[in-house]
C-alpha cells in the first residue's frame, strides 16, 4: 500500500469549487429592524444603515430589541453541488466611526443566527411585517471578549447547506440570545465605507456523484469506529483498489491514501479533536462520510 501524507492545503481537487460573496451598498442585501414602540420605530424601515446588529436596551426607560437581517446571493452555485463548506465573517464596528460597538453590561451577549424562511425587501422591512425564521441549523455567537471583536470564520456549513437546498433563498437574521438589557453584537453591514469590513461569505461545493452509496441502502461500506481515536476501519465492498481521501470541514486536504484493498486502516491519530469529510472512490463510485476524531 503506498501512503501519502501531505500537508494541510486548500481545495486539492478540480472537483472542488470556491464561491467568495462580499456585497457592498449596491449589490448586498441587510437591513435592522427595530421593536422600538416610539416614533413610529416598528414601521420605518432601515435599509441603509452602516450596521448590522442584534441588540437589546432601553430608551426611555423602554426597552426595545435591533436584529439584523442578511442576504447572500448563492445563484451562481449551479444545480447539483453540494455544499461541503461554508464559513461566515462579520467585522465589528470600531470607536473610530462614533457608532455602538459590543456591549455586555446586561450579561453575556451571545447571539444566533437563524435562517429566514420568509420573503423580505430590503426596501420595505420593518419590524411589524419582518419574516419569519426558522431554529433548524441554527448557529451560535459566542459571547465577544472584546467590545471590537470580530468573528471570523464562523462555521456556517449546515445553515448554508439548508438554504441551498431550499426551494427559495431568503438570507438569515441575527439577534441575541437572551433579548433583554443591555446586551449587544454590533457588526458592519454591505454599507459599511470600509469594503474589508463587510459581511463576508466563503463557501466550498462539489458535484453531487450521482453513484454515490447510501449506507442506508447497500450497507457494503462501513466506517467504524465513529467516533474514532488512533485508527477509522473502512469495510469495502471488494477488493478493487479504493482511493481515500482526509479533508477537515475547510476543504483542505489533510492525507491522500491512494491505493487499498478489502479492509483499509486509516491512521486518525495525528488529527485534532473534530469533524473530518472522509471519501472512498472505488469502482467509480464515491462514498463520502462525515467522522468524529475525538
Amino acid at each position: 500500500m503506498a501512503l501519502t501524507k501531505v500537508s494541510a492545503q486548500s481545495f486539492p481537487t478540480s472537483s472542488q469549487h470556491t464561491l467568495t460573496l462580499r456585497p457592498d451598498s449596491l449589490t448586498g442585501k441587510d437591513a435592522l429592524i427595530n421593536s422600538y414602540n416610539y416614533n413610529n420605530f416598528r414601521n420605518r424601515n432601515f435599509a441603509s444603515n452602516v450596521q448590522l446588529a442584534a441588540h437589546s436596551g432601553t430608551h426611555s426607560n423602554t426597552p426595545f430589541i435591533v436584529r439584523g437581517l442578511l442576504f447572500f446571493n448563492l445563484s451562481n452555485i449551479p444545480s447539483g453541488m453540494n455544499i461541503d463548506s461554508a464559513f461566515l465573517s462579520l467585522y465589528a464596528v470600531d470607536s473610530n466611526y462614533g457608532l455602538f460597538m459590543h456591549r455586555n453590561t446586561g450579561g453575556p451577549n451571545a447571539a444566533w443566527i437563524n435562517r429566514v424562511i420568509s420573503p423580505w425587501s430590503e426596501a420595505t422591512v420593518t419590524w411589524n411585517n419582518a419574516p419569519s425564521t426558522t431554529v433548524i441549523n441554527q448557529v451560535a455567537l459566542a459571547p465577544s471578549t472584546s467590545s471590537t471583536q470580530d468573528y471570523i470564520n464562523i462555521d456556517v456549513t449546515n445553515l448554508f447547506g439548508d438554504i441551498h437546498n431550499a426551494t427559495a433563498n431568503y438570507g438569515v437574521q441575527i439577534r441575541q440570545q437572551i433579548e433583554s438589557n443591555y446586551r449587544s453584537l454590533i457588526f458592519f453591514s454591505s454599507d459599511a465605507p470600509d469594503s474589508l469590513k463587510r459581511p463576508k461569505l466563503v463557501v466550498h461545493y462539489s458535484a453531487i456523484a450521482t453513484n454515490i452509496h447510501a449506507e442506508s441502502q447497500t450497507n457494503t461500506y462501513r466506517f467504524a469506529p465513529n467516533p474514532a481515536r488512533e485508527f477509522l476501519t473502512i469495510e469495502l465492498p471488494s477488493n478493487d483498489p479504493a482511493h481515500v481521501t482526509i479533508h477537515n470541514l475547510r476543504g483542505q486536504l489533510l492525507a491522500d491514501y491512494p491505493k487499498y484493498y478489502s479492509s483499509v486502516k486509516v491512521p486518525t491519530y495525528y488529527l485534532e479533536s473534530g469533524i473530518y469529510l472522509v471519501t472512498v472512490v472505488q469502482n467509480k463510485s464515491t462514498i463520502r462520510k462525515k467522522i468524529i476524531v475525538e
